[in-house]
């Protein structure tokens, strides 16, 4: 009998270690997530999620990602894992972090490197640093909605900049046709 009360007390203590500390404030919910969210500590980030949560990512379209919401808790680690595995040395560091209504927005930067793309040669160990926005709706413990905004017009520039580099250079008959209008 002392083994099983043994047993339970250990798993009620490994499951309280587990779960959010439900004693935060809004602010210090959505720090804990976004920390968690920063550097993808699933174990971390699956307490906060439930069938509910939504996450979104409307700048992913660019990229060629689908910006449709993945819906519930058990597609969001499967999505995100899917849309990281090409990025190396992936970490956000949020720099601010504020809560208003129900609402929490982390501001940072998100640095990464591209492994295997199909934007040409070159671009398997080229670093990006852009800007990122999140924004959490919360209900106590949970987030309800995650959406990122990420600026990616810096990663575009220097895509355009490596394709540019990446052309032949212009035949001298080609240029005369320019200067001639046609």
């Amino acid at each position: 009998m002392r083994s099983l009360v043994a047993l339970f007390l250990a798993l009620l203590t490994a499951s309280l270690a587990q779960a959010p500390d439900s004693r935060r404030g809004p602010l210090e919910v959505a720090e804990a997530y976004l920390a968690a969210y920063g550097t993808f500590d699933f174990a971390r980030l699956r307490p906060h999620w439930n069938e509910a949560t939504m996450y979104a990512d409307p700048t992913a379209a660019e990229l060629g990602h689908s910006p449709d919401p993945t819906r519930g808790a058990a597609a969001l680690e499967p999505m995100m894992r899917a849309a990281i595995a090409r990025l190396l040395d992936l970490e956000i560091v949020y720099e601010e972090c504020f809560h208003s209504g129900g609402r929490a927005v982390g501001i940072g930067r998100l640095h990464y490197r591209l492994a295997g793309t199909d934007f040409g040669p070159g671009y398997d160990d080229v670093t990006f640093d852009v800007r990122v926005v999140s924004v959490l709706r919360l209900e106590g413990e949970t987030v309800l909605e995650h959406t990122d905004y990420t600026d990616l017009s810096g990663f575009w520039a220097r895509v355009a900049a490596a394709k540019r580099a990446e052309e032949p250079p212009a035949r001298p008959e080609d240029e005369r046709e320019d200067e001639r209008g046609g």
